[in-house]
């Protein structure tokens, strides 16, 4: 399934609305060209991006940027995971190390000098519903209970010690993603899915996140793939409307609208119809896009690999708190 006259016409038409509302659709920061953004964080009136030279505090309403690295506190440049937690400490995952930033001048670092810690490498971070922060590593699954690590690998419960991704649901399970496996933890074991069960060449998870209605979202380099606890359905460029197999970007809205940064663009899917954001049909700066973040205003930011940062909302960004 291509992309829909439908949702051609609609995406027409907002662009149509924004434009009579004075509002815009696209908002390219261009004091942040060159960005190559890994990791996007909204939080109030600032965005938290990655880059591989560090982490950026983007006042973007006055677009002023204040870089972190090593020097600042940081424990690498390589930036690739950054969320926040209840006291909005901000936990930044890297590629020797995690940090954690208060946001103004307390850093505080872990890696594998901490007992239980797993690896250096820290590909994503997530914190579950309480307060437990999970993260994916080069060498298994870090838990971290506000006082002690405890590593999962290949000798205590998970099948592949290269964890690409993490997430959790909210409600007690904790998903990962690997080279070759989903896999999922209950609070008690970890179950495996691999290619045998989705029915997929490679698994080579990229990213990984749980919709509202409890479907498992798995970006990878071989499409778009939906588990929804018992069936499998792989998107590809050959049975949808996504533009590029390998997914590096991914986000769900709260419409439960999957949002899907491509190597040949922006892609949204609403279940049904599938639209298309490119440089050829849009303000985006480039089609390279590497992380897509969802904000409370319904705004969709959007990280590329060398274009910097952009904003887009159907019917005009509204930056407003």
């Amino acid at each position: 399934m291509k992309t829909s006259f439908t949702a051609l016409a609609i995406a027409a038409c907002a662009t149509l609305l924004a434009s009579c509302s004075g509002k815009q659709e696209w908002i390219y920061f261009g004091n942040t060209k060159g960005d190559n953004i890994s990791a996007i964080l909204h939080e109030k009136d600032i965005v938290w991006y990655g880059t591989k030279k560090g982490l950026i505090k983007f006042d973007y309403k006055n677009e002023k940027r204040i870089m972190y690295n090593e020097a600042s506190g940081l424990s690498d440049g390589d930036v690739k995971s950054i969320v926040i937690d209840k006291n909005g400490i901000k936990w930044i995952g890297t590629a020797i190390g995690l940090s954690t930033f208060d946001g103004t001048d307390i850093w505080n670092s872990f890696d594998i000098s901490n007992p239980g810690f797993p690896s250096n490498l820290i590909n994503e971070v997530t914190i579950d519903e309480k307060g437990i922060v999970w993260i994916a590593s080069g060498a298994g699954v870090g838990q971290f209970d506000g006082t002690n690590w405890k590593t999962f690998n290949s000798t205590n419960g998970i099948m592949d010690a290269i964890v690409n991704a993490i997430t959790h649901d909210g409600k007690g399970k904790v998903w990962i993603g690997t080279a070759s496996t989903v896999e999922c933890y209950d609070g008690q074991k970890w179950t495996a899915y691999d290619t045998t069960d989705s029915k997929t060449a490679s698994m080579n998870v990229r990213n990984i996140h749980v919709s509202k209605k409890g479907n498992v979202w798995i970006g990878s380099s071989r499409g778009l793939l939906k588990f929804d606890g018992k069936n499998w359905t792989n998107y590809t460029t050959s049975n949808s409307g996504l533009p590029d197999n390998i997914v590096k970007g991914f986000t769900i809205d709260a419409n439960d609208n999957k949002w899907i940064g491509t190597t040949k663009g922006l892609a949204k899917f609403d279940g049904s119809n599938w639209t298309i954001y490119n440089i050829n049909n849009s303000k985006i700066p480039s089609d390279r896009i590497n992380a897509v973040a969802a904000d409370d205003n319904g705004n969709i930011w959007i990280g590329t690999e060398k274009d910097g940062l952009c904003v887009f909302k159907e019917g005009g960004v509204i930056l407003e708190e």
